[in-house]
């Protein structure tokens, strides 16, 4: 451990109130558990609207490892409230967390920087009748995590019917062309000049994609590392990652989500800046075909961001 920073108050936050307080719960308590073996002088924090505002102000905290998930988690509104009060945090900033948590405004920079990406519209749910050719798409909410409410639509009635019956509160979705292919993510952990790039990782879903049930139920994914792809095409995926992730000013750690179709095509899906941390999530997997601990994952994930303590 970094003796520099053994009597720092570190506070392990997670839980919260969005849809993805379950894994944010998993994700955080695995955390916590790793830095006290690092041997930090760490607690955990389960989160609540009711609670947050007297955490923050009455306990010793002098970082916060973030593991919020979802909406109000990772969208930079928990980010936001720590920055004003000068509470330094792991993970990327207000600006970077809000554009990355919406698919929308993530595709529109992807395209201004000619990052390849699936062909994409926009969609209201109070459109009705609506005519599309060259089925299937992927309708994702526009600001939601962990493939929460995404599913696969193949023709108008299936996308009526989502429109209709999805209980999100969110206005507007994002329909992307389905790339048949190889799934992929590229963990990336650093800042700016100093990131590093993970193992690709291949994802095959036991479901018709990577949904919520494949990402958190044991057995319901095959996760292969090195991915079966050409060391050219991995070279590209894992370049093209890293420039995406940089040029959305991501810190610390995050995940770059691809896929690759039959003629070895490149599509950047999205970026996560706050990656899961249970025991089936992917950065760990792929640290770990690093030679990289657990508790040495999230030791670097915390001292990233404890060299900002000293700007």
């Amino acid at each position: 451990m970094n003796e520099d920073f053994k009597e720092l108050n570190v506070a392990v936050f997670y839980g919260g109130w969005s849809n993805e307080r379950e894994v944010s719960i998993r994700s955080g308590l695995k955390v916590l558990n790793a830095l006290k073996r690092r041997k930090y002088n760490v607690i955990g924090y389960d989160i609540k609207r009711e609670t947050l505002l007297d955490i923050i102000y009455n306990k010793p905290i002098d970082i916060v490892f973030l593991m919020t998930h979802g909406k109000w988690g990772e969208d930079g509104s928990i980010q936001g409230l720590l920055d004003s009060l000068g509470i330094l945090y792991t993970g990327s900033d207000v600006t970077s967390s809000a554009l990355c948590m919406d698919k929308i405004f993530t595709k529109l920079i992807f395209n201004k920087l000619n990052i390849p990406t699936p062909d994409y519209t926009t969609i209201s749910r109070k459109e009705n009748n609506i005519r599309l050719d060259n089925y299937p798409y992927i309708i994702k909410p526009r600001r939601d995590g962990s493939s929460v409410g995404i599913e696969i639509i193949h023709n108008e009635n299936e996308l009526n019917d989502y429109l209709k019956n999805n209980d999100s509160f969110q206005p507007k979705f994002l329909l992307e062309k389905y790339i048949e292919g190889i799934e992929l993510t590229c963990g990336i952990i650093g800042t700016e000049d100093n990131t590093e790039a993970l193992p690709l990782l291949e994802i095959r879903p036991k479901n018709e994609f990577y949904d919520y049930e494949a990402k958190y139920t044991k057995g319901m994914t095959d996760f292969i590392i090195p991915a079966r792809i050409p060391a050219d095409v991995a070279r590209k995926v894992t370049q093209l990652s890293i420039r995406a992730y940089r040029e959305m000013e991501c810190r610390d750690f995050g995940r770059v989500d691809s896929i690759i179709d039959s003629n070895n095509n490149i599509y950047l899906l999205e970026i996560n800046t706050l990656p899961g941390m249970t025991d089936l999530s992917d950065l760990p997997i792929e640290a770990k075909a690093k030679n990289i601990s657990y508790d040495e994952l999230v030791e670097i994930i915390l001292l990233s961001a404890l060299k900002r303590r000293k700007q």
